[in-house]
């Protein structure tokens, strides 16, 4: 198993991971708090928890991916819930460093491992799974304050690789950037002129825009059944997602096009 502060071996530090780690680098967090605790505050952060994790069996989980964790705001959250072990995804090593610094304790238990990936891999959560060692089917894997920064490919890539891991009937949680909330598109436009200049650089800490109806379509077409997928009403910007893995099928279906242009739907 890679150790916190490993990557790919032998590739060249990519766009995300590189402006990732300039961002740990130059975060300054209030006494007690993090890089990353500056989105949101504990009331938004308990009200996701509440409606994204409770009702879908965070404490009863045994395995869960956390994709993107940072500093680990909401691994700890999971970890404290019940009894499951996590392994952490990210692909900036300053942060992965940062995560491990804090939740050394659940580090030193076994039951948190941090690992790094390539920002390019598109099989990044199954070969993580694979690389870690982990054997058995995963209950979760969720992304929060994470996804609203890729590309709806890199998603629907994240979606298709954690086919291969989930069990039927576990769930893949996330939050993304919704472009057709009120707040959503005041943000896109607002911040339109920095992305366009910047070349739409990870750098810019760039939102990429999508919405409910895509995600439920994609997710659909991928195997997955839809629990949730709609605006945040807390903070009604950011769209909420929960998704049941129901269709090893459609899944297979979906993977065996993924090179040839076209998704067919099983009959």
């Amino acid at each position: 198993m890679k150790g916190p502060s490993s990557g790919a071996p032998g590739e060249p530090t990519g766009r995300f991971s590189k402006a990732w780690d300039d961002y740990a680098d130059r975060s300054c967090p209030s006494a007690g708090q993090w890089p990353g605790d500056e989105w949101g505050d504990e009331r938004l952060w308990a009200a996701w928890f509440d409606r994204l994790f409770e009702p879908f069996g965070v404490r009863q989980w045994r395995r869960a991916i956390e994709i993107g964790q940072g500093a680990g705001k909401y691994t700890e959250k999971v970890l404290v819930a019940g009894d499951s072990n996590v392994l952490a995804l990210d692909v900036s090593e300053k942060l992965r460093v940062l995560c491990e610094r804090r939740l050394k304790s659940h580090v030193a238990s076994g039951r948190l491992r941090i690992h790094g990936i390539d920002e390019r891999d598109p099989d990044a959560i199954a070969r993580a799974w694979r690389d870690a060692g982990w054997e058995g089917d995963v209950d979760a894997i969720y992304s929060i304050d994470a996804l609203v920064h890729l590309t709806v490919t890199q998603v629907v890539a994240l979606m298709l690789s954690g086919t291969e891991v989930l069990r039927v009937g576990g769930w893949f949680i996330g939050t993304f950037a919704d472009g057709t909330s009120a707040l959503g598109l005041n943000k896109l436009i607002f911040d339109m002129d920095r992305v366009v200049r910047g070349g739409s650089d990870p750098a810019t800490a760039c939102f990429h825009w999508c919405s409910p109806d895509l995600i439920r379509s994609l997710a659909r077409h991928l195997g997955y059944e839809v629990a949730v997928c709609d605006l945040d009403p807390e903070h009604r910007r950011d769209g909420h997602f929960v998704l049941r893995f129901a269709d090893r099928k459609q899944a297979a279906i979906a993977m065996s096009f993924r090179n040839r242009g076209t998704i067919r739907t099983s009959t």
